[in-house]
């Protein structure tokens, strides 16, 4: 995968968990939006900041749906194995994709890849679906206690019900497309993966 697509998606899942880590901050922190200083004229050096952050932030969710979605991810794709080529000797996840970088043709590999990054997107969606749920759940239980509720609790309320909705649309997307993926590159596989061991 080209290192500025990867980029780009860690980046993409980091400005979406902003929201809930910025919730976090103002709900158990007691930070209060109006006491901020003025920062006009901060804004290029202030986004140059909030990117860099957001795109750590990505990565620390993107490791934790790794570590979240490796067994269901395993599972899923030892599924279509098992309905698609049953009986058959094919090396596990990570050698059939090695065998298939150093064999298939590039349109090939980026049309996978284009799998791979809208299951990396949508696991990111859910991750961060998940903490704004739980954010919002502690807005709404600790907030009263620790006097510092960032948002009204129906809107806490609200914004878990959309956060429940969005993380079940991006579990079943993360799903749907996973097959697909698992099926394309056991057919990639099959035309151009056996073979002799690469040297």
């Amino acid at each position: 995968m080209a290192t500025t697509a990867l980029f780009a998606e860690i980046l993409v899942v980091g400005l979406l968990a902003m929201p809930w880590f910025v919730l976090a901050v103002l709900s158990f922190t007691r930070v209060q939006l109006n006491a901020l200083p003025d920062l006009q004229g901060w804004e290029p050096l202030l986004l140059a900041v909030g990117l860099a952050f957001a795109y750590a932030l990505g990565i620390v969710v993107d490791r934790l749906g790794d570590w979240a979605f490796e067994r269901w991810d395993e599972a899923l794709s030892q599924s279509v194995r098992r309905s698609n080529a049953p009986g058959s000797d094919l090396p596990d996840r990570a050698e059939l994709r090695f065998r298939l970088m150093h064999k298939a043709p590039p349109l090939v590999l980026e049309f996978l890849d284009y799998a791979r990054s809208r299951r990396r997107i949508l696991r990111g969606v859910t991750v961060n679906s998940l903490l704004t749920l739980l954010v919002a759940s502690g807005t709404v239980t600790l907030g009263p206690i620790l006097g510092a509720q960032a948002i009204p609790t129906t809107a806490a309320l609200s914004l878990s019900e959309v956060a429940l909705v969005v993380g079940a649309g991006a579990i079943f997307g993360w799903w749907h497309i996973g097959r697909m993926y698992y099926q394309r590159s056991l057919v990639a596989y099959k035309l151009f993966g056996p073979g002799p061991e690469p040297p």
